[in-house]
């Protein structure tokens, strides 16, 4: 079996492509259960880290002569250690809860015991997943894939009741004379460890459901399997310590070093359905298409038919009395009976009959095509509305970034600000219905230029942001009245216990808690160590960070707008040899990427528990914070302003505020607030 999951499978395959391999979805359109009828719950994608025993901890202890049945046969096979820890993952938003799910998957290589054949290569083999179809060759089985237990705080208690099947996994090949494999990039890719940009690079093994020593009888019939694809990082992963895991194989205690595979469901030989023929409707400004209707035609067929010869014993005279008798000519119609005189005896005496068969022709209907034309409907194409492009220019002190830090030594309450410039393009689509204009911020229009933030004792605080690819995206409501302008981001820095008296998220103790932000991203939790992404360099050790929590409230005015931005803030240590900042020689000490909700409404950045000390609250204006400043308030820009041969965004202010754990190590956790007011 397979987890439950209401999740669209979300293939770029369609049914029929399924079946048959020969056609393409539209992206989302279908869910897993229109793909597979009564064929199980939805399987995870997963993301595979190479992983091996803890120093200090027992090691797997080898296994021999496991037996194990899938849809290719039946092995027995020797299970040597542990090699990969797997990751149910988030792929490209197409299922955000997947890195909550408490099933996780360690595989372990595998040999054919000795005494077994030699595996017999499987040729030309077709797999079907999101990434298309593919023709591979199997060539032996390499690794056991185990529905597991994981937690990174401590052991975690076995699983009650996975319903994840056991997977054999088998080396693949793509075939010789079959289309190469195209490599994927730029593939987001979210589980318990974080977030990864990773491109599928090639294909390496090929996952069946499996039956492990007789346990699930009938597991080897399951249809979902799981294709892996070697990767290639476009983010950085750091190495996670000591991480526990328990499944059939007992408890072990595992170093995850570096992502190597991503695991995706996918079919194995998929069986074609019989395609229907289709009756075409007459267009009368189609062109035509010939088909084949089915027209009778006669064929002559001999039939005996009895006819009466007469022997006299009697004197008789004859007289000739016209008789009509039928004879079929073919002529590729149906025959028309002719006439002919037949001498007709008159008996005078009694006669004695003998019948005497005599061929006659029957007509036997049979089938000739006959081409009739059929029109082919011609499409008209729809013209595409040009969106309004207005350039967001900021300058001045209407940019500013800013920072605010609580109980910072000899200071307080500190906020930081520094100017902040550049510009952005926006486009913008037409009004709909409900003066509801969609927008879109092309990523290669957002330019930030070098920050610089200079606290009152010690260096500068130098800043470089940047697009990170995807384009941004918003509305513009033209009347008002749309929910949900103003966005909050809150973050809780320790959730090892439960929220106290100034509020807090969720006690999360096996540190796996997941958000998801209203663009459809996942944030999640992450265990501070020496080792992890989680302030590393200054860790409170053992502590759990939330993920961010976006709250959403408030209207639209009219002309209020709000759009998502994917930037990446970079913190410069040194400026290099050219001496300028945010150029190709500089070095940063620290680098994070950030979903930054924009909006004409109240943004605003939320810290629990800040600076690990309980209880506390880095608010706007909260208690013990009533001069904090982590809100900032946008202005709207009425649609006729913007439209017209003089129309510009001058005036439109928008604002983002988010939190940022451990930002200094001296001032500790900071609010983070942007202002940008269009020139």
């Amino acid at each position: 079996m397979q987890r439950s999951s209401s999740t669209p499978w979300k293939l770029r395959v369609c049914a029929a492509a399924v079946a048959v391999g020969c056609a393409a979805i539209l992206h989302g359109a279908v869910t897993r259960e229109d793909v597979r009828a009564q064929s199980g719950p939805a399987l995870d994608h997963f993301t595979c880290y190479q992983a091996k025993p803890s120093k200090g901890f027992p090691g797997f202890t080898p296994l021999p002569g496991l037996p194990l049945v899938d849809g290719l046969g039946a092995e027995l096979v020797d299970v040597k250690k542990t090699r990969t820890l797997c990751n149910p993952t988030n792929l490209n938003g197409q299922d955000p809860s997947a890195p909550s799910h408490d099933e996780h998957l360690v595989s372990y290589q595998i040999k054919r015991s000795s005494g077994q054949p030699k595996f017999a290569k499987l040729r030309n083999q077709t797999v079907v997943d999101a990434f298309g179809t593919l023709s591979v060759d199997v060539k032996k089985p390499v690794r056991l894939m185990v529905p597991s237990a994981k937690m990174v705080l401590a052991p975690p208690p076995p699983l009650a009741a996975p319903v994840t099947d056991h997977f054999t996994c088998y080396a693949v090949s793509v075939s010789r004379g079959a289309p190469k494999f195209t490599a994927v990039q730029n593939l987001q890719a979210i589980d318990q460890f974080g977030s990864l940009t990773v491109g599928a690079k090639k294909p390496t093994a090929l996952c069946l459901a499996t039956d492990k020593n007789g346990e699930e009888p009938g597991a080897e019939t399951h249809p979902d399997h799981l294709m892996c694809y070697q990767i290639r990082r476009g983010s950085s992963f750091t190495p996670v310590l000591q991480t526990y895991v328990d499944n059939q194989f007992g408890p072990e205690t595992l170093d995850v070093t570096k992502p190597v595979e991503l695991c995706v469901p996918a079919l194995l030989n998929p069986v074609p359905t019989p395609t229907p023929t289709l009756s075409a409707t007459p267009d009368p400004t189609g062109t035509p298409t010939r088909t084949a209707t089915p027209t009778r035609t006669a064929t002559a067929t001999a039939t005996p038919t009895p006819t009466a010869t007469v022997t006299l014993t009697a004197t008789s005279t004859a007289t000739t009395t016209p008789t009509a008798t039928a004879t079929a000519t073919p002529t590729g119609t149906t025959p028309t009976p002719t006439l002919s005189a037949t001498p007709t005896p008159t008996v005078t005496a009694t006669p004695t009959v003998t019948e005497t068969p005599t061929p006659t022709t029957t007509p036997t209907a049979t089938d000739t095509p006959t081409v009739t034309e059929t029109p082919t409907a011609t499409l008209t194409p729809t013209p595409t509305p040009t969106p309004l492009s207005r350039t967001c220019t900021i300058g001045g002190p209407s940019g500013l970034v800013g920072l605010q830090f609580k109980g910072v030594p000899l200071f307080g309450n500190l906020r930081l600000t520094g100017a902040l410039t550049g510009s952005q393009t926006m486009q913008l689509q037409p009004a709909d219905g409900n003066g509801i204009r969609q927008i879109i911020v092309p990523a290669n229009s957002i330019v930030f230029d070098p920050i610089v933030i200079n606290p009152p004792i010690g260096s500068a605080i130098r800043l470089c942001v940047s697009p990170t690819g995807p384009d941004g995206a918003g509305k513009l409501d033209c009347d008002g009245g749309e929910p949900n302008v103003n966005v909050t981001a809150r973050q809780d820095h320790n959730t090892n216990n439960a929220p106290g008296g100034n509020g807090g998220l969720p006690q999360d103790p096996e540190c796996d808690d997941t958000r998801t932000a209203p663009d459809g991203s996942v944030s999640a939790a992450c265990l501070e160590s020496s080792v992890t992404g989680c302030n590393s360099s200054d860790p409170h050790m053992g502590v759990c960070n939330s993920p961010v929590e976006h709250v959403e409230s408030g209207t639209f005015a009219s002309g209020s707008l709000r759009v998502v931005e994917y930037l990446r803030l970079r913190q410069v240590s040194n400026v290099g040899g050219d001496g300028v900042q945010c150029t190709g020689d500089d070095t940063y000490s620290a680098t994070t990427d950030l979903t930054v909700f924009l909006t004409t409404g109240a943004a605003r950045g939320t810290i629990y528990d800040a600076k690990n000390s309980a209880n506390s609250l880095l608010d706007h204006q909260a208690t013990g914070c009533t001069n904090c400043t982590t809100q900032v308030t946008g202005a709207p820009r009425a649609c006729s302003a913007i439209d017209g041969p003089g129309g510009s965004l001058t005036g439109l202010k928008i604002g983002a505020g988010f939190p940022a754990l451990d930002l200094d190590a001296t001032a500790g956790d900071g609010a983070v607030t942007i202002e940008v007011t269009c020139q």
